[in-house]
C-alpha cells in the first residue's frame, strides 16, 4: 500500500492499533478511502467483520 499517512520521527504513520480498536490517518479523501477500502478487503479475506455502529470519523 503507498499511503503517506503522517511522518512521527522519520517514519510514515497511517494507522494506530490498540487492542481491537483502529486508527487511520489520512492526509486527504482519497488516501482514506483507500485505508478504508484496504481495511475491508483484509477483513473479508480473515472473515473479520466490521461494527459500523461503533464507526467514527474525526476530521482535524
Amino acid at each position: 500500500m503507498d499511503i503517506d499517512g503522517i511522518a512521527v520521527g522519520g517514519h510514515n504513520i497511517n494507522d494506530l492499533r490498540y487492542a481491537n480498536d483502529n486508527v487511520l490517518i489520512a492526509r486527504n479523501e482519497i488516501e482514506l478511502q483507500k485505508l478504508v477500502d484496504t481495511v475491508i478487503t483484509e477483513s473479508n479475506n480473515k472473515e473479520l467483520s466490521l461494527n459500523i455502529k461503533k464507526t467514527e470519523v474525526m476530521i482535524i
